[in-house]
This record gives structure tokens, sequence and C-alpha cells, in this order.
């Protein structure tokens, strides 16, 4: 069957939703071969809206993938007791699914910054809470952060957004010298 015409352009999930009516609507979808057809197509069509596998770097069932750059290290602010860095999220996911109230998790884990600093994410267009672990007597520290999910959302037209945040750590003595970590980012919930 011919599923476009002209300058049309129809996507995976537009084509699965396509297929998919056409067979729920023929009359002899009791056979076998028919009934085997269909509820292949009603998989595809299940895999389509989720959006994930395991190979896609999606995120617990999510349709979402979620991606850090610019975390290859630390700028020493001025003062000499705080380092920032700038964070990109990139959030993606196919087309046609609409997706209010993404929460994002993000997990830091760094060596060599000293144990009394404080740490937080700020910036993009959302509000973030922190809370996580530090070694004291160490220099090991881990610590985590989730987005409210407030006014974070993707529309059906969406396929990217990208989130600008900063990582600010702040101690009470010098912090004079580039620091590196690492971070990572999953989708923790979504509606």
């Amino acid at each position: 069957a011919r599923l476009a015409e002209g300058n049309e352009v129809l996507d995976g999930t537009v084509i699965a939703v396509a297929e998919l009516n056409a067979w729920r609507g023929r009359m002899d979808n009791t056979t076998v071969a028919s009934t085997e057809r269909m509820d292949e197509l009603e998989a595809r069509f299940d895999e389509l809206f989720n959006g994930y596998n395991e190979d896609d770097n999606g995120s617990g069932g999510s349709p979402i993938n979620v991606k850090i750059s610019n975390s290859g290290g630390m700028l020493v602010a001025s003062d000499n007791n705080t380092l920032s860095a700038p964070i990109k999220i990139t959030l993606t996911k196919p087309s046609g699914i609409a997706i209010d109230d993404i929460v994002i998790f993000v997990e830091l884990q760094t060596e060599g910054i000293p144990n009394f600093s404080t740490v937080k994410l700020s910036g993009g267009g959302t509000a973030w809470r922190a809370g996580g672990w530090q070694l004291y007597g160490g220099d090991f520290l881990g610590v985590e952060f989730m987005n409210t999910g407030w006014g974070l959302d993707m529309s059906a037209n969406d396929t990217k957004k990208n989130i600008y945040t900063t990582l600010v750590i702040t101690g009470t003595g010098y912090l004079g010298k580039e620091y590196f970590f690492d971070m990572e980012a999953t989708v923790d919930d979504w509606e």
C-alpha cells in the first residue's frame, strides 16, 4: 500500500500507525497469518512509541535519550576558592510524542576536590536539588542532582532540547588548579 503522496514525509511512527490501522481494518484478520502480522505491527508500534532499546542509550524505558557534554574539565574562578564548569544536557526523543515533567538525574564523581567543598548545579531554566556523599579525609566526592521537572517538557514536534547549566564548587580554602570530573545523566522519571 502507498503510505505517502507528493512531498509528504512520514517517519517510522506514522508509518507504523498507518500499517496498524490498515491491518486492523481487514476482514480476514482472523486467519493465522494476518493475526500474527497484526501482533507484529502492534509490537513494532509499541517499540516506536517507547523509543527505547538497550542499544540506543535510552533510559529506563523512556523515549528520551540524555547526554552530557562540555564536561571534560573545571575552570578556576578568579577568587581562587570557586570552580565552575559549563554543562550542556541534550535530550532527544522521537517526533510525534509529547512528554511533560521530565526529571533528570545527574551524578558527579570526582577526585582531587578538597573535602571542604560545596557543590551545586544551576541554570538551564529549571531548579536542581542536590544530595549525595563525601568521603571526609580524602579527596573523592560524589554528588547526586535531580531537577524538579517543573516546566521541563518536550512537545510532540520537539526532537531535541538542550539545557545549559553551570556546575559550581565553592570551598573555604584555595582551589588554585584545574580539576577533572565524571558526570553521568539519566532520565529518572517522565510522563
